[in-house]
Order: C-alpha cells, then structure tokens, then sequence
C-alpha cells in the first residue's frame, strides 16, 4: 500500500469517526489522539472500571457507535497479546509485515496481492468482493487507522478472517459496599469484592478461558485440563486447570496478590508466554510486581486473603492508607487523614463488614491513635 493510498484511508475514516464523536458527551476529548488512546486501552481491557462503563454507555447510544466499538473489539480478537505502546512508525512497520505475510492466504488469489518489483495492487472491483476479501481488507482499514494514532501494536500470529466473528464482551462488576457471585460460561465462579469487575469474552470463552480483573474476586476454576484458565491482573497473569485461589490487584496496588485454596497457580507477568511462571501451591500467597520476578510466601493463614468473603477484613502490619482504601470501598465513605504522616501508620486489626460504619471508623481511629469526625460521607482522622 502507498504512502498516500495509506493517508487517505486513514483521514477518510478518522473524519468519519470524528463525526460519529463529536456528539458524544461521555466521550469528549481534548484532541484525536486522546480518543484514539480511551479507545486502544478499553480494546486492551487497559481502562478502570468507570472508565469501561463510560465507553459502553456511549456506544449503547445509537447502532453506528456500537458498530464502531465492535469493530475495533474484531482488531483485537484477532492478536493474542495487546498493549498499548507509543511508537507509531514501528508499530505501522509491524502491521505492513503482518499484513504482507496474510495476504497470500486470501481464497481466490493464487499470487501474492503485490510483490517487490511489481506494479500490481488490490483492486476492490465488483467482481473481486468476495465476504472474505471484504473482511480482510476493512480490518487492514481499521487497523491501519488505529495504529496510525499510535495506541495498539500487537505481535504473534494474526488470522484476518477470525475478525468477521466480533467478541461477545461481558462485564461483571460489583459496586462499593456489595460483594456478586458470578457463574463463567464453563461452569467456574466467580466471588467479586467491593468495587471489582471481571470482563470476558463469552463467545470464545469455551477454548481460550481468559478473564480480566480489576479489583479483588475468587475463582473456582471448572477443571478443564485442555483449557487453561487464565487471570489477567495489574501487569500478571495467573494460570490454573481446576483450581480455587483469590487474585488482588486493585489500581493502588503496588503487586498483584495471588493466594492458593487447593490446586496449583502459576504466577506470571503478564507478557509471559502460557504455561510457565512459578508454581504457587495451597497456603502460598504470590506476588507479582511489573518487570520483576514474582516473591512467594508460604503457609499463610487464609482467612486474611479470603476473609472478605463473609465480610470480615483483617490487616497485620498494614499502611493505614491502605486499610482505609479498602474501608471506603465497604462502607462506601471517603477517609480523609489531617496529616499525611497517619497514612504511613501500621494497622493491625478485625474488621466485621456486618457493623456499623461508625464503628470501624472509631476502631480505625484508636488504633493510629486520633480522634475523628464525619460529616456526610466524609471521615477525617486526627480531626480536632
């Protein structure tokens, strides 16, 4: 493709997206790369939960929106690894070798759409439009656009075809103060915390087991030792076969947090290819930190991981500010500290969801030492 049969693709449909855009309160932005970023990280399963909400809100308003967003879902799908990256020319190189080495595979050509040396070129004509060429070359389109605004690049094996086929994108979500059982498609659940959200892909659920979290959930794996089952969480990835283990990784998190029931997990980052990662089994708790090796703890008391569950929180040694995050999200309060140094404050301590907010926030307050005062919704410790 020419420099300039490349531009005029990609201006043609940036105006048309523009149009489409310029109406949509929730979706305003400041310039066109903002745009084309909220929606390369929501395609990457990138974006916070409200975030997530606010794109899907927008495209539910009219059908060309939701064609839109389930066409870009179709460029995703169709790589094993996304993630957002800066490098738009690498990226645009990437994309013309991906598409150079598919386009002999389109049925009905029996050489290469152009070869070095060759003047020849895919002519769309009416007697050429074939479903699968037609397939083919909207997604080189769309692709093309994305990766020109410089948010997706992707790598492994990509199958234009598999596009046609959109992604039935689920999200399960639970709000502040609520925990929800979630059944998966092959029979796993799913327990959320406050505050989390799973997304998945329901129609490709059944061989390609993935899950997104955000938040905090417990799994109950359906055995399936053909299917792994495969957890991505803040920059890590656990994998099990027939499992029970909790998985943290709430945006604050300095790690993900991996904690085993039975069965066995393995820990990874999340680039890591499947199948390795170190081996976490019951009792271990495993934590994974972006670019770094995974730390594993072993025989820990459960209770402190899973205890949440039945709505009992318990801390040993843990950042006040930590504690009060998650106190916010149970009892659906803001914590203020009057002075910054109560944050750093060690907390070790019980806390039953089942009493009153009151009462934790005066058993948070004893405990580093300070009085409180609420107003509204509003907490403040070491309030005079």
């Amino acid at each position: 493709m020419s420099a300039q049969r490349r531009s005029g693709i990609i201006a043609a449909l940036r105006r048309r997206l523009a149009r489409t855009f310029a109406r949509a309160p929730a979706m305003r932005a400041a310039d066109d790369d903002a745009m084309w970023s909220t929606l390369a990280r929501y395609c990457a399963n990138d974006l916070p939960v409200a975030e997530t909400r606010r794109v899907e809100a927008w495209s539910a308003e009219s059908a060309e929106r939701e064609r839109l967003r389930r066409g870009l879902l179709r460029i995703t799908a169709a790589s094993r690894a996304v993630r957002t990256v800066y490098q738009r020319e690498a990226a645009w190189e990437q994309l013309k070798r991906q598409i150079a080495a598919t386009e002999r595979t389109i049925p009905g050509r029996r050489t290469p759409l152009h070869t070095a040396g060759s003047a020849r070129r895919l002519h769309v004509g009416r007697g050429h439009r074939t479903p699968a060429r037609r397939a083919a070359w909207s997604a080189m389109i769309a692709a093309a656009a994305l990766l020109a605004a410089g948010a997706l690049q992707w790598s492994g094996r990509v199958d234009l075809f598999d596009w046609a086929r959109a992604p039935d994108i689920r999200t399960y979500a639970a709000g502040r103060g609520e925990r929800r059982s979630v059944e998966l498609p092959d029979g796993s659940r799913v327990v959320l915390g406050a505050e989390s959200a799973i997304r998945i892909d329901a129609r490709r659920f059944a061989r390609a087991r993935t899950v997104h979290l955000e938040g905090i959930a417990h799994f109950a794996v359906a055995h399936d030792r053909r299917h792994p089952f495969i957890v991505y969480a803040g920059g890590a990835a656990a994998q099990a076969v027939g499992t029970a283990f909790t998985v943290r990784a709430y945006a604050e998190d300095s790690a993900a947090q991996v904690v085993v029931d039975h069965g066995r997990v393995l820990l990874r980052t999340g680039d890591a290819p499947e199948g390795t990662g170190v081996p976490l089994d019951p009792g271990d708790l495993g934590e994974q930190r972006p670019g770094e090796a995974a730390t594993i703890t072993h025989h820990v008391d459960l209770t402190r991981y899973t205890g949440w569950m039945d709505g009992r929180l318990t801390y040993e040694l843990a950042p006040a500010r930590l504690v009060a995050r998650d106190l916010e999200r149970w009892y659906r309060v803001r914590i203020v500290f009057a002075d910054t140094s109560l944050a750093r404050a060690h907390v070790t301590a019980f806390f039953d969801a089942s009493r009153s907010p009151e009462q934790a926030m005066q058993l948070l307050a004893t405990i580093v030492g300070v009085h409180y005062a609420q107003h509204g919704d509003t907490v403040t410790l070491g309030a005079d």
